[in-house]
């Protein structure tokens, strides 16, 4: 069976529990490396927060204080639209371990008999899930539009996250990884373009250390170096070079001269493009600039999402102290690279960086080998489409000149027998 319901008796009324796609959430919470005991320890009642959404649908959160899942209530059309292409989103994730979309860990629904109707959600990764870097001090909701996407001065706060058009600097990632998250990117995108989704947002929090915060930080690191906990709670990373620093992707701000980490992925991908969703397009087109807003057509909102995203991210500069502990974990497909690099080590940062340099080289060479053989193929097929064409006109030419031929023997031969014809009268 597609899904499995269980049926409890109680006091109040009949409990019903549906497991949707068991089998297949299984092998996804797998991938990740979670374990199904590790959901329900983490959800026990004690251990979470529950808090409303600052999204327009108004989703019901309850968030892990362990920092490791979030349940998000969701619709009956959010949970049927995602059912029918939930083949696609396990097909995406396991040829890109790498991926930045949500990891949808489960879906259920609830129905308790005499207490309303039947309540909908998922479990999903916390982006934010760090031992170290849980709260981050900036956070940022990106959509890459610009009608609305600002957060008023007197609505801000410590905790508040902020919009495309709050965001008024660069973010910087090593020269190592850019590539490979420009690409993830794009791929990513184009996924969600393809299964007609739209209005999903790159969130992203960024950390780094402060007086106020130096000291707690330190603690946290000291007390992860000699706890059990933190080989279990680096699992839920698996799959991800994105957050191979307590979970995040440790880089250097060259602006405010800081070392910063940040935490990011695609969320909200269960918004599709339907009649409601252009109604909606169609009247907000009326009252603002159409290419502006946030609900458009799942192409064009790609494009405006890969532009912005890309033209955001650039190379981080060189420094001595972002490198001191960078760890590549080999996935399928991947080439492993592993490496410890030393404070103050000129020749060691190198050395390292161009093994980097010649592991992406190799990469990109393999991928412009492909791009020569296919483009090989193509000029083959065009040249024989050419031959083709050449031997049809030849041929065309040679009936044509076999045509005139026919005819002029038929018009000496008609000639002759008409003068035949006046000699014998």
């Amino acid at each position: 069976s597609y899904s499995y319901q269980y049926i409890e008796k109680r006091q109040g009324g009949i409990l019903k529990f549906k497991d949707f796609a068991p089998a297949v959430f299984h092998l996804i919470r797998k991938k990740f490396g979670v374990r199904e005991k590790d959901i329900i320890r983490s959800f026990s009642p004690e251990a979470v927060i529950g808090k409303k959404g600052e999204g327009k649908s108004g989703a019901f959160m309850l968030i892990c204080k362990d920092h490791k899942f979030i349940l998000k209530t969701a619709t009956k059309e959010e949970r049927d639209f995602f059912w029918g292409w939930l083949p696609y989103y396990y097909d995406h994730i396991i040829k890109n371990p790498n991926t930045l979309l949500t990891r949808i860990l489960g879906v259920y629904s609830m129905k308790h008999a005499g207490f309303g109707g039947v309540t909908r959600f998922i479990v999903i990764n916390n982006i934010f899930n760090s031992p170290v870097y849980y709260d981050p001090l900036l956070k940022y909701d990106l959509k890459g539009s610009r009608e609305g996407r600002t957060v008023p001065e007197h609505k801000r706060g410590s905790s508040t996250t902020l919009k495309d058009l709050d965001i008024d600097h660069k973010l910087y990632i090593p020269s190592s990884l850019l590539p490979l998250l420009q690409e993830q990117i794009i791929k990513d995108t184009d996924f969600l373009a393809q299964r007609q989704i739209m209005d999903y947002s790159f969130l992203i929090g960024v950390h780094y250390k402060t007086e106020e915060n130096k000291s707690e930080i330190v603690d946290r690191i000291r007390k992860l170096k000699h706890s059990e906990h933190s080989e279990h709670h680096n699992n839920h990373k698996q799959g991800n070079i994105f957050n191979i620093k307590y979970g995040g992707l440790m880089t250097y701000n060259p602006e405010k001269k800081r070392k910063e980490y940040y935490f990011f992925g695609i969320i909200d991908i269960l918004q599709r493009y339907g009649k409601r969703k252009q109604l909606e397009h169609l009247f907000k087109s009326f009252a603002a600039d159409r290419d502006a807003i946030s609900v458009t057509e799942p192409t064009f909102y790609a494009e405006r999402f890969k532009k912005f995203m890309l033209q955001l991210f650039v190379s981080a500069p060189e420094h001595l102290d972002v490198y001191n502990s960078i760890i590549l974990k080999k996935r399928k497909g991947h080439r492993t690279l592993k490496f410890h690099i030393k404070k103050g080590s000129d020749n060691s940062l190198k050395s390292k960086k161009d093994q980097v340099g010649k592991d992406l080289e190799q990469v990109h060479t393999e991928k412009e080998k492909k791009t020569e053989q296919r483009e090989e193929l193509s000029h083959s097929v065009e040249k024989d489409k050419d031959l083709e064409k050449s031997d049809k006109a030849i041929t065309a030419d040679k009936a044509t000149t076999a045509d005139k031929a026919t005819t002029a023997d038929k018009a000496t031969t008609a000639d002759k027998a008409t003068t035949a014809d006046k000699a014998t009268t």
